[in-house]
């Protein structure tokens, strides 16, 4: 059994989740080959509220079981969004890196790009101002009607529905609004360069990009 500082260092740590009659189990598991996994990947804002977080004494006790009542509600949130785009794994920085391990934040800070641009989604959280708060709510209807999106590539073919809401630019930024703290990482640019389909939970709106 690999311990965390004998973590491979082609190995990517992901949270695999399991729903068995509607409870979400969560754990951590080592991936030597990320591109066989049907992964989503987490873009969120921690703020001054300390979430959960994997460290060398947990990091195995995470292989085992993560309990879903001990996950941030963003965490909570973002594995019911994984759920229901038929997903089991799921990639989340607090949990995914070894928060006190200089050398495991150097490995997989070098690879963060190609960790959002192997992930089929990323899952934004700009409605969520830090981790003691959630994304997920009920949005008001707007005067458009709902479409039906298509899109494909090569690892799926699905049809995704959304709603259009036409919407001038001075009044919110596309992505993740300009009043978002969550825009106002360094981390998010690199985040959203990279991602290829970024799904975002905003204040007002959810916005497929």
């Amino acid at each position: 059994m690999h311990t965390a500082q004998q973590r491979h260092i082609f190995n990517l740590a992901i949270v695999h989740l399991l729903f068995r009659g509607g409870e979400a189990q969560v754990r951590l598991v080592e991936s030597p080959d990320t591109s066989a996994k049907r992964y989503r990947a987490l873009s969120h804002c921690r703020g001054a509220y300390q979430p959960l977080c994997t460290n060398k004494e947990n990091y195995e006790a995470h292989k085992q079981s993560i309990l879903f009542r001990d996950l941030p509600k963003p965490f909570q949130d973002a594995v019911t969004v994984t759920k229901h785009l038929g997903v089991e794994y799921l990639w989340i920085d607090s949990l995914c890196i070894i928060q006190n391990s200089a050398e495991d934040w150097e490995r997989e800070c070098s690879r963060m790009a190609s960790i959002y641009a192997g992930a089929l989604v990323t899952i934004a959280a700009p409605g969520a101002t830090d981790s003691s708060k959630g994304f997920l709510h009920d949005y008001f209807p707007t005067k458009y009607g709902s479409f039906e999106l298509p899109y494909n590539n090569k690892d799926e073919h699905s049809i995704i529905p959304t709603t259009m809401e036409y919407s001038s630019w001075r009044r919110q930024n596309i992505i993740y609004g300009s009043h978002s703290r969550l825009f106002t990482r360094g981390w998010v640019l690199q985040e959203r360069l990279h991602s290829e389909r970024t799904l975002s939970f905003r204040t007002r709106r959810l916005v497929w990009e």
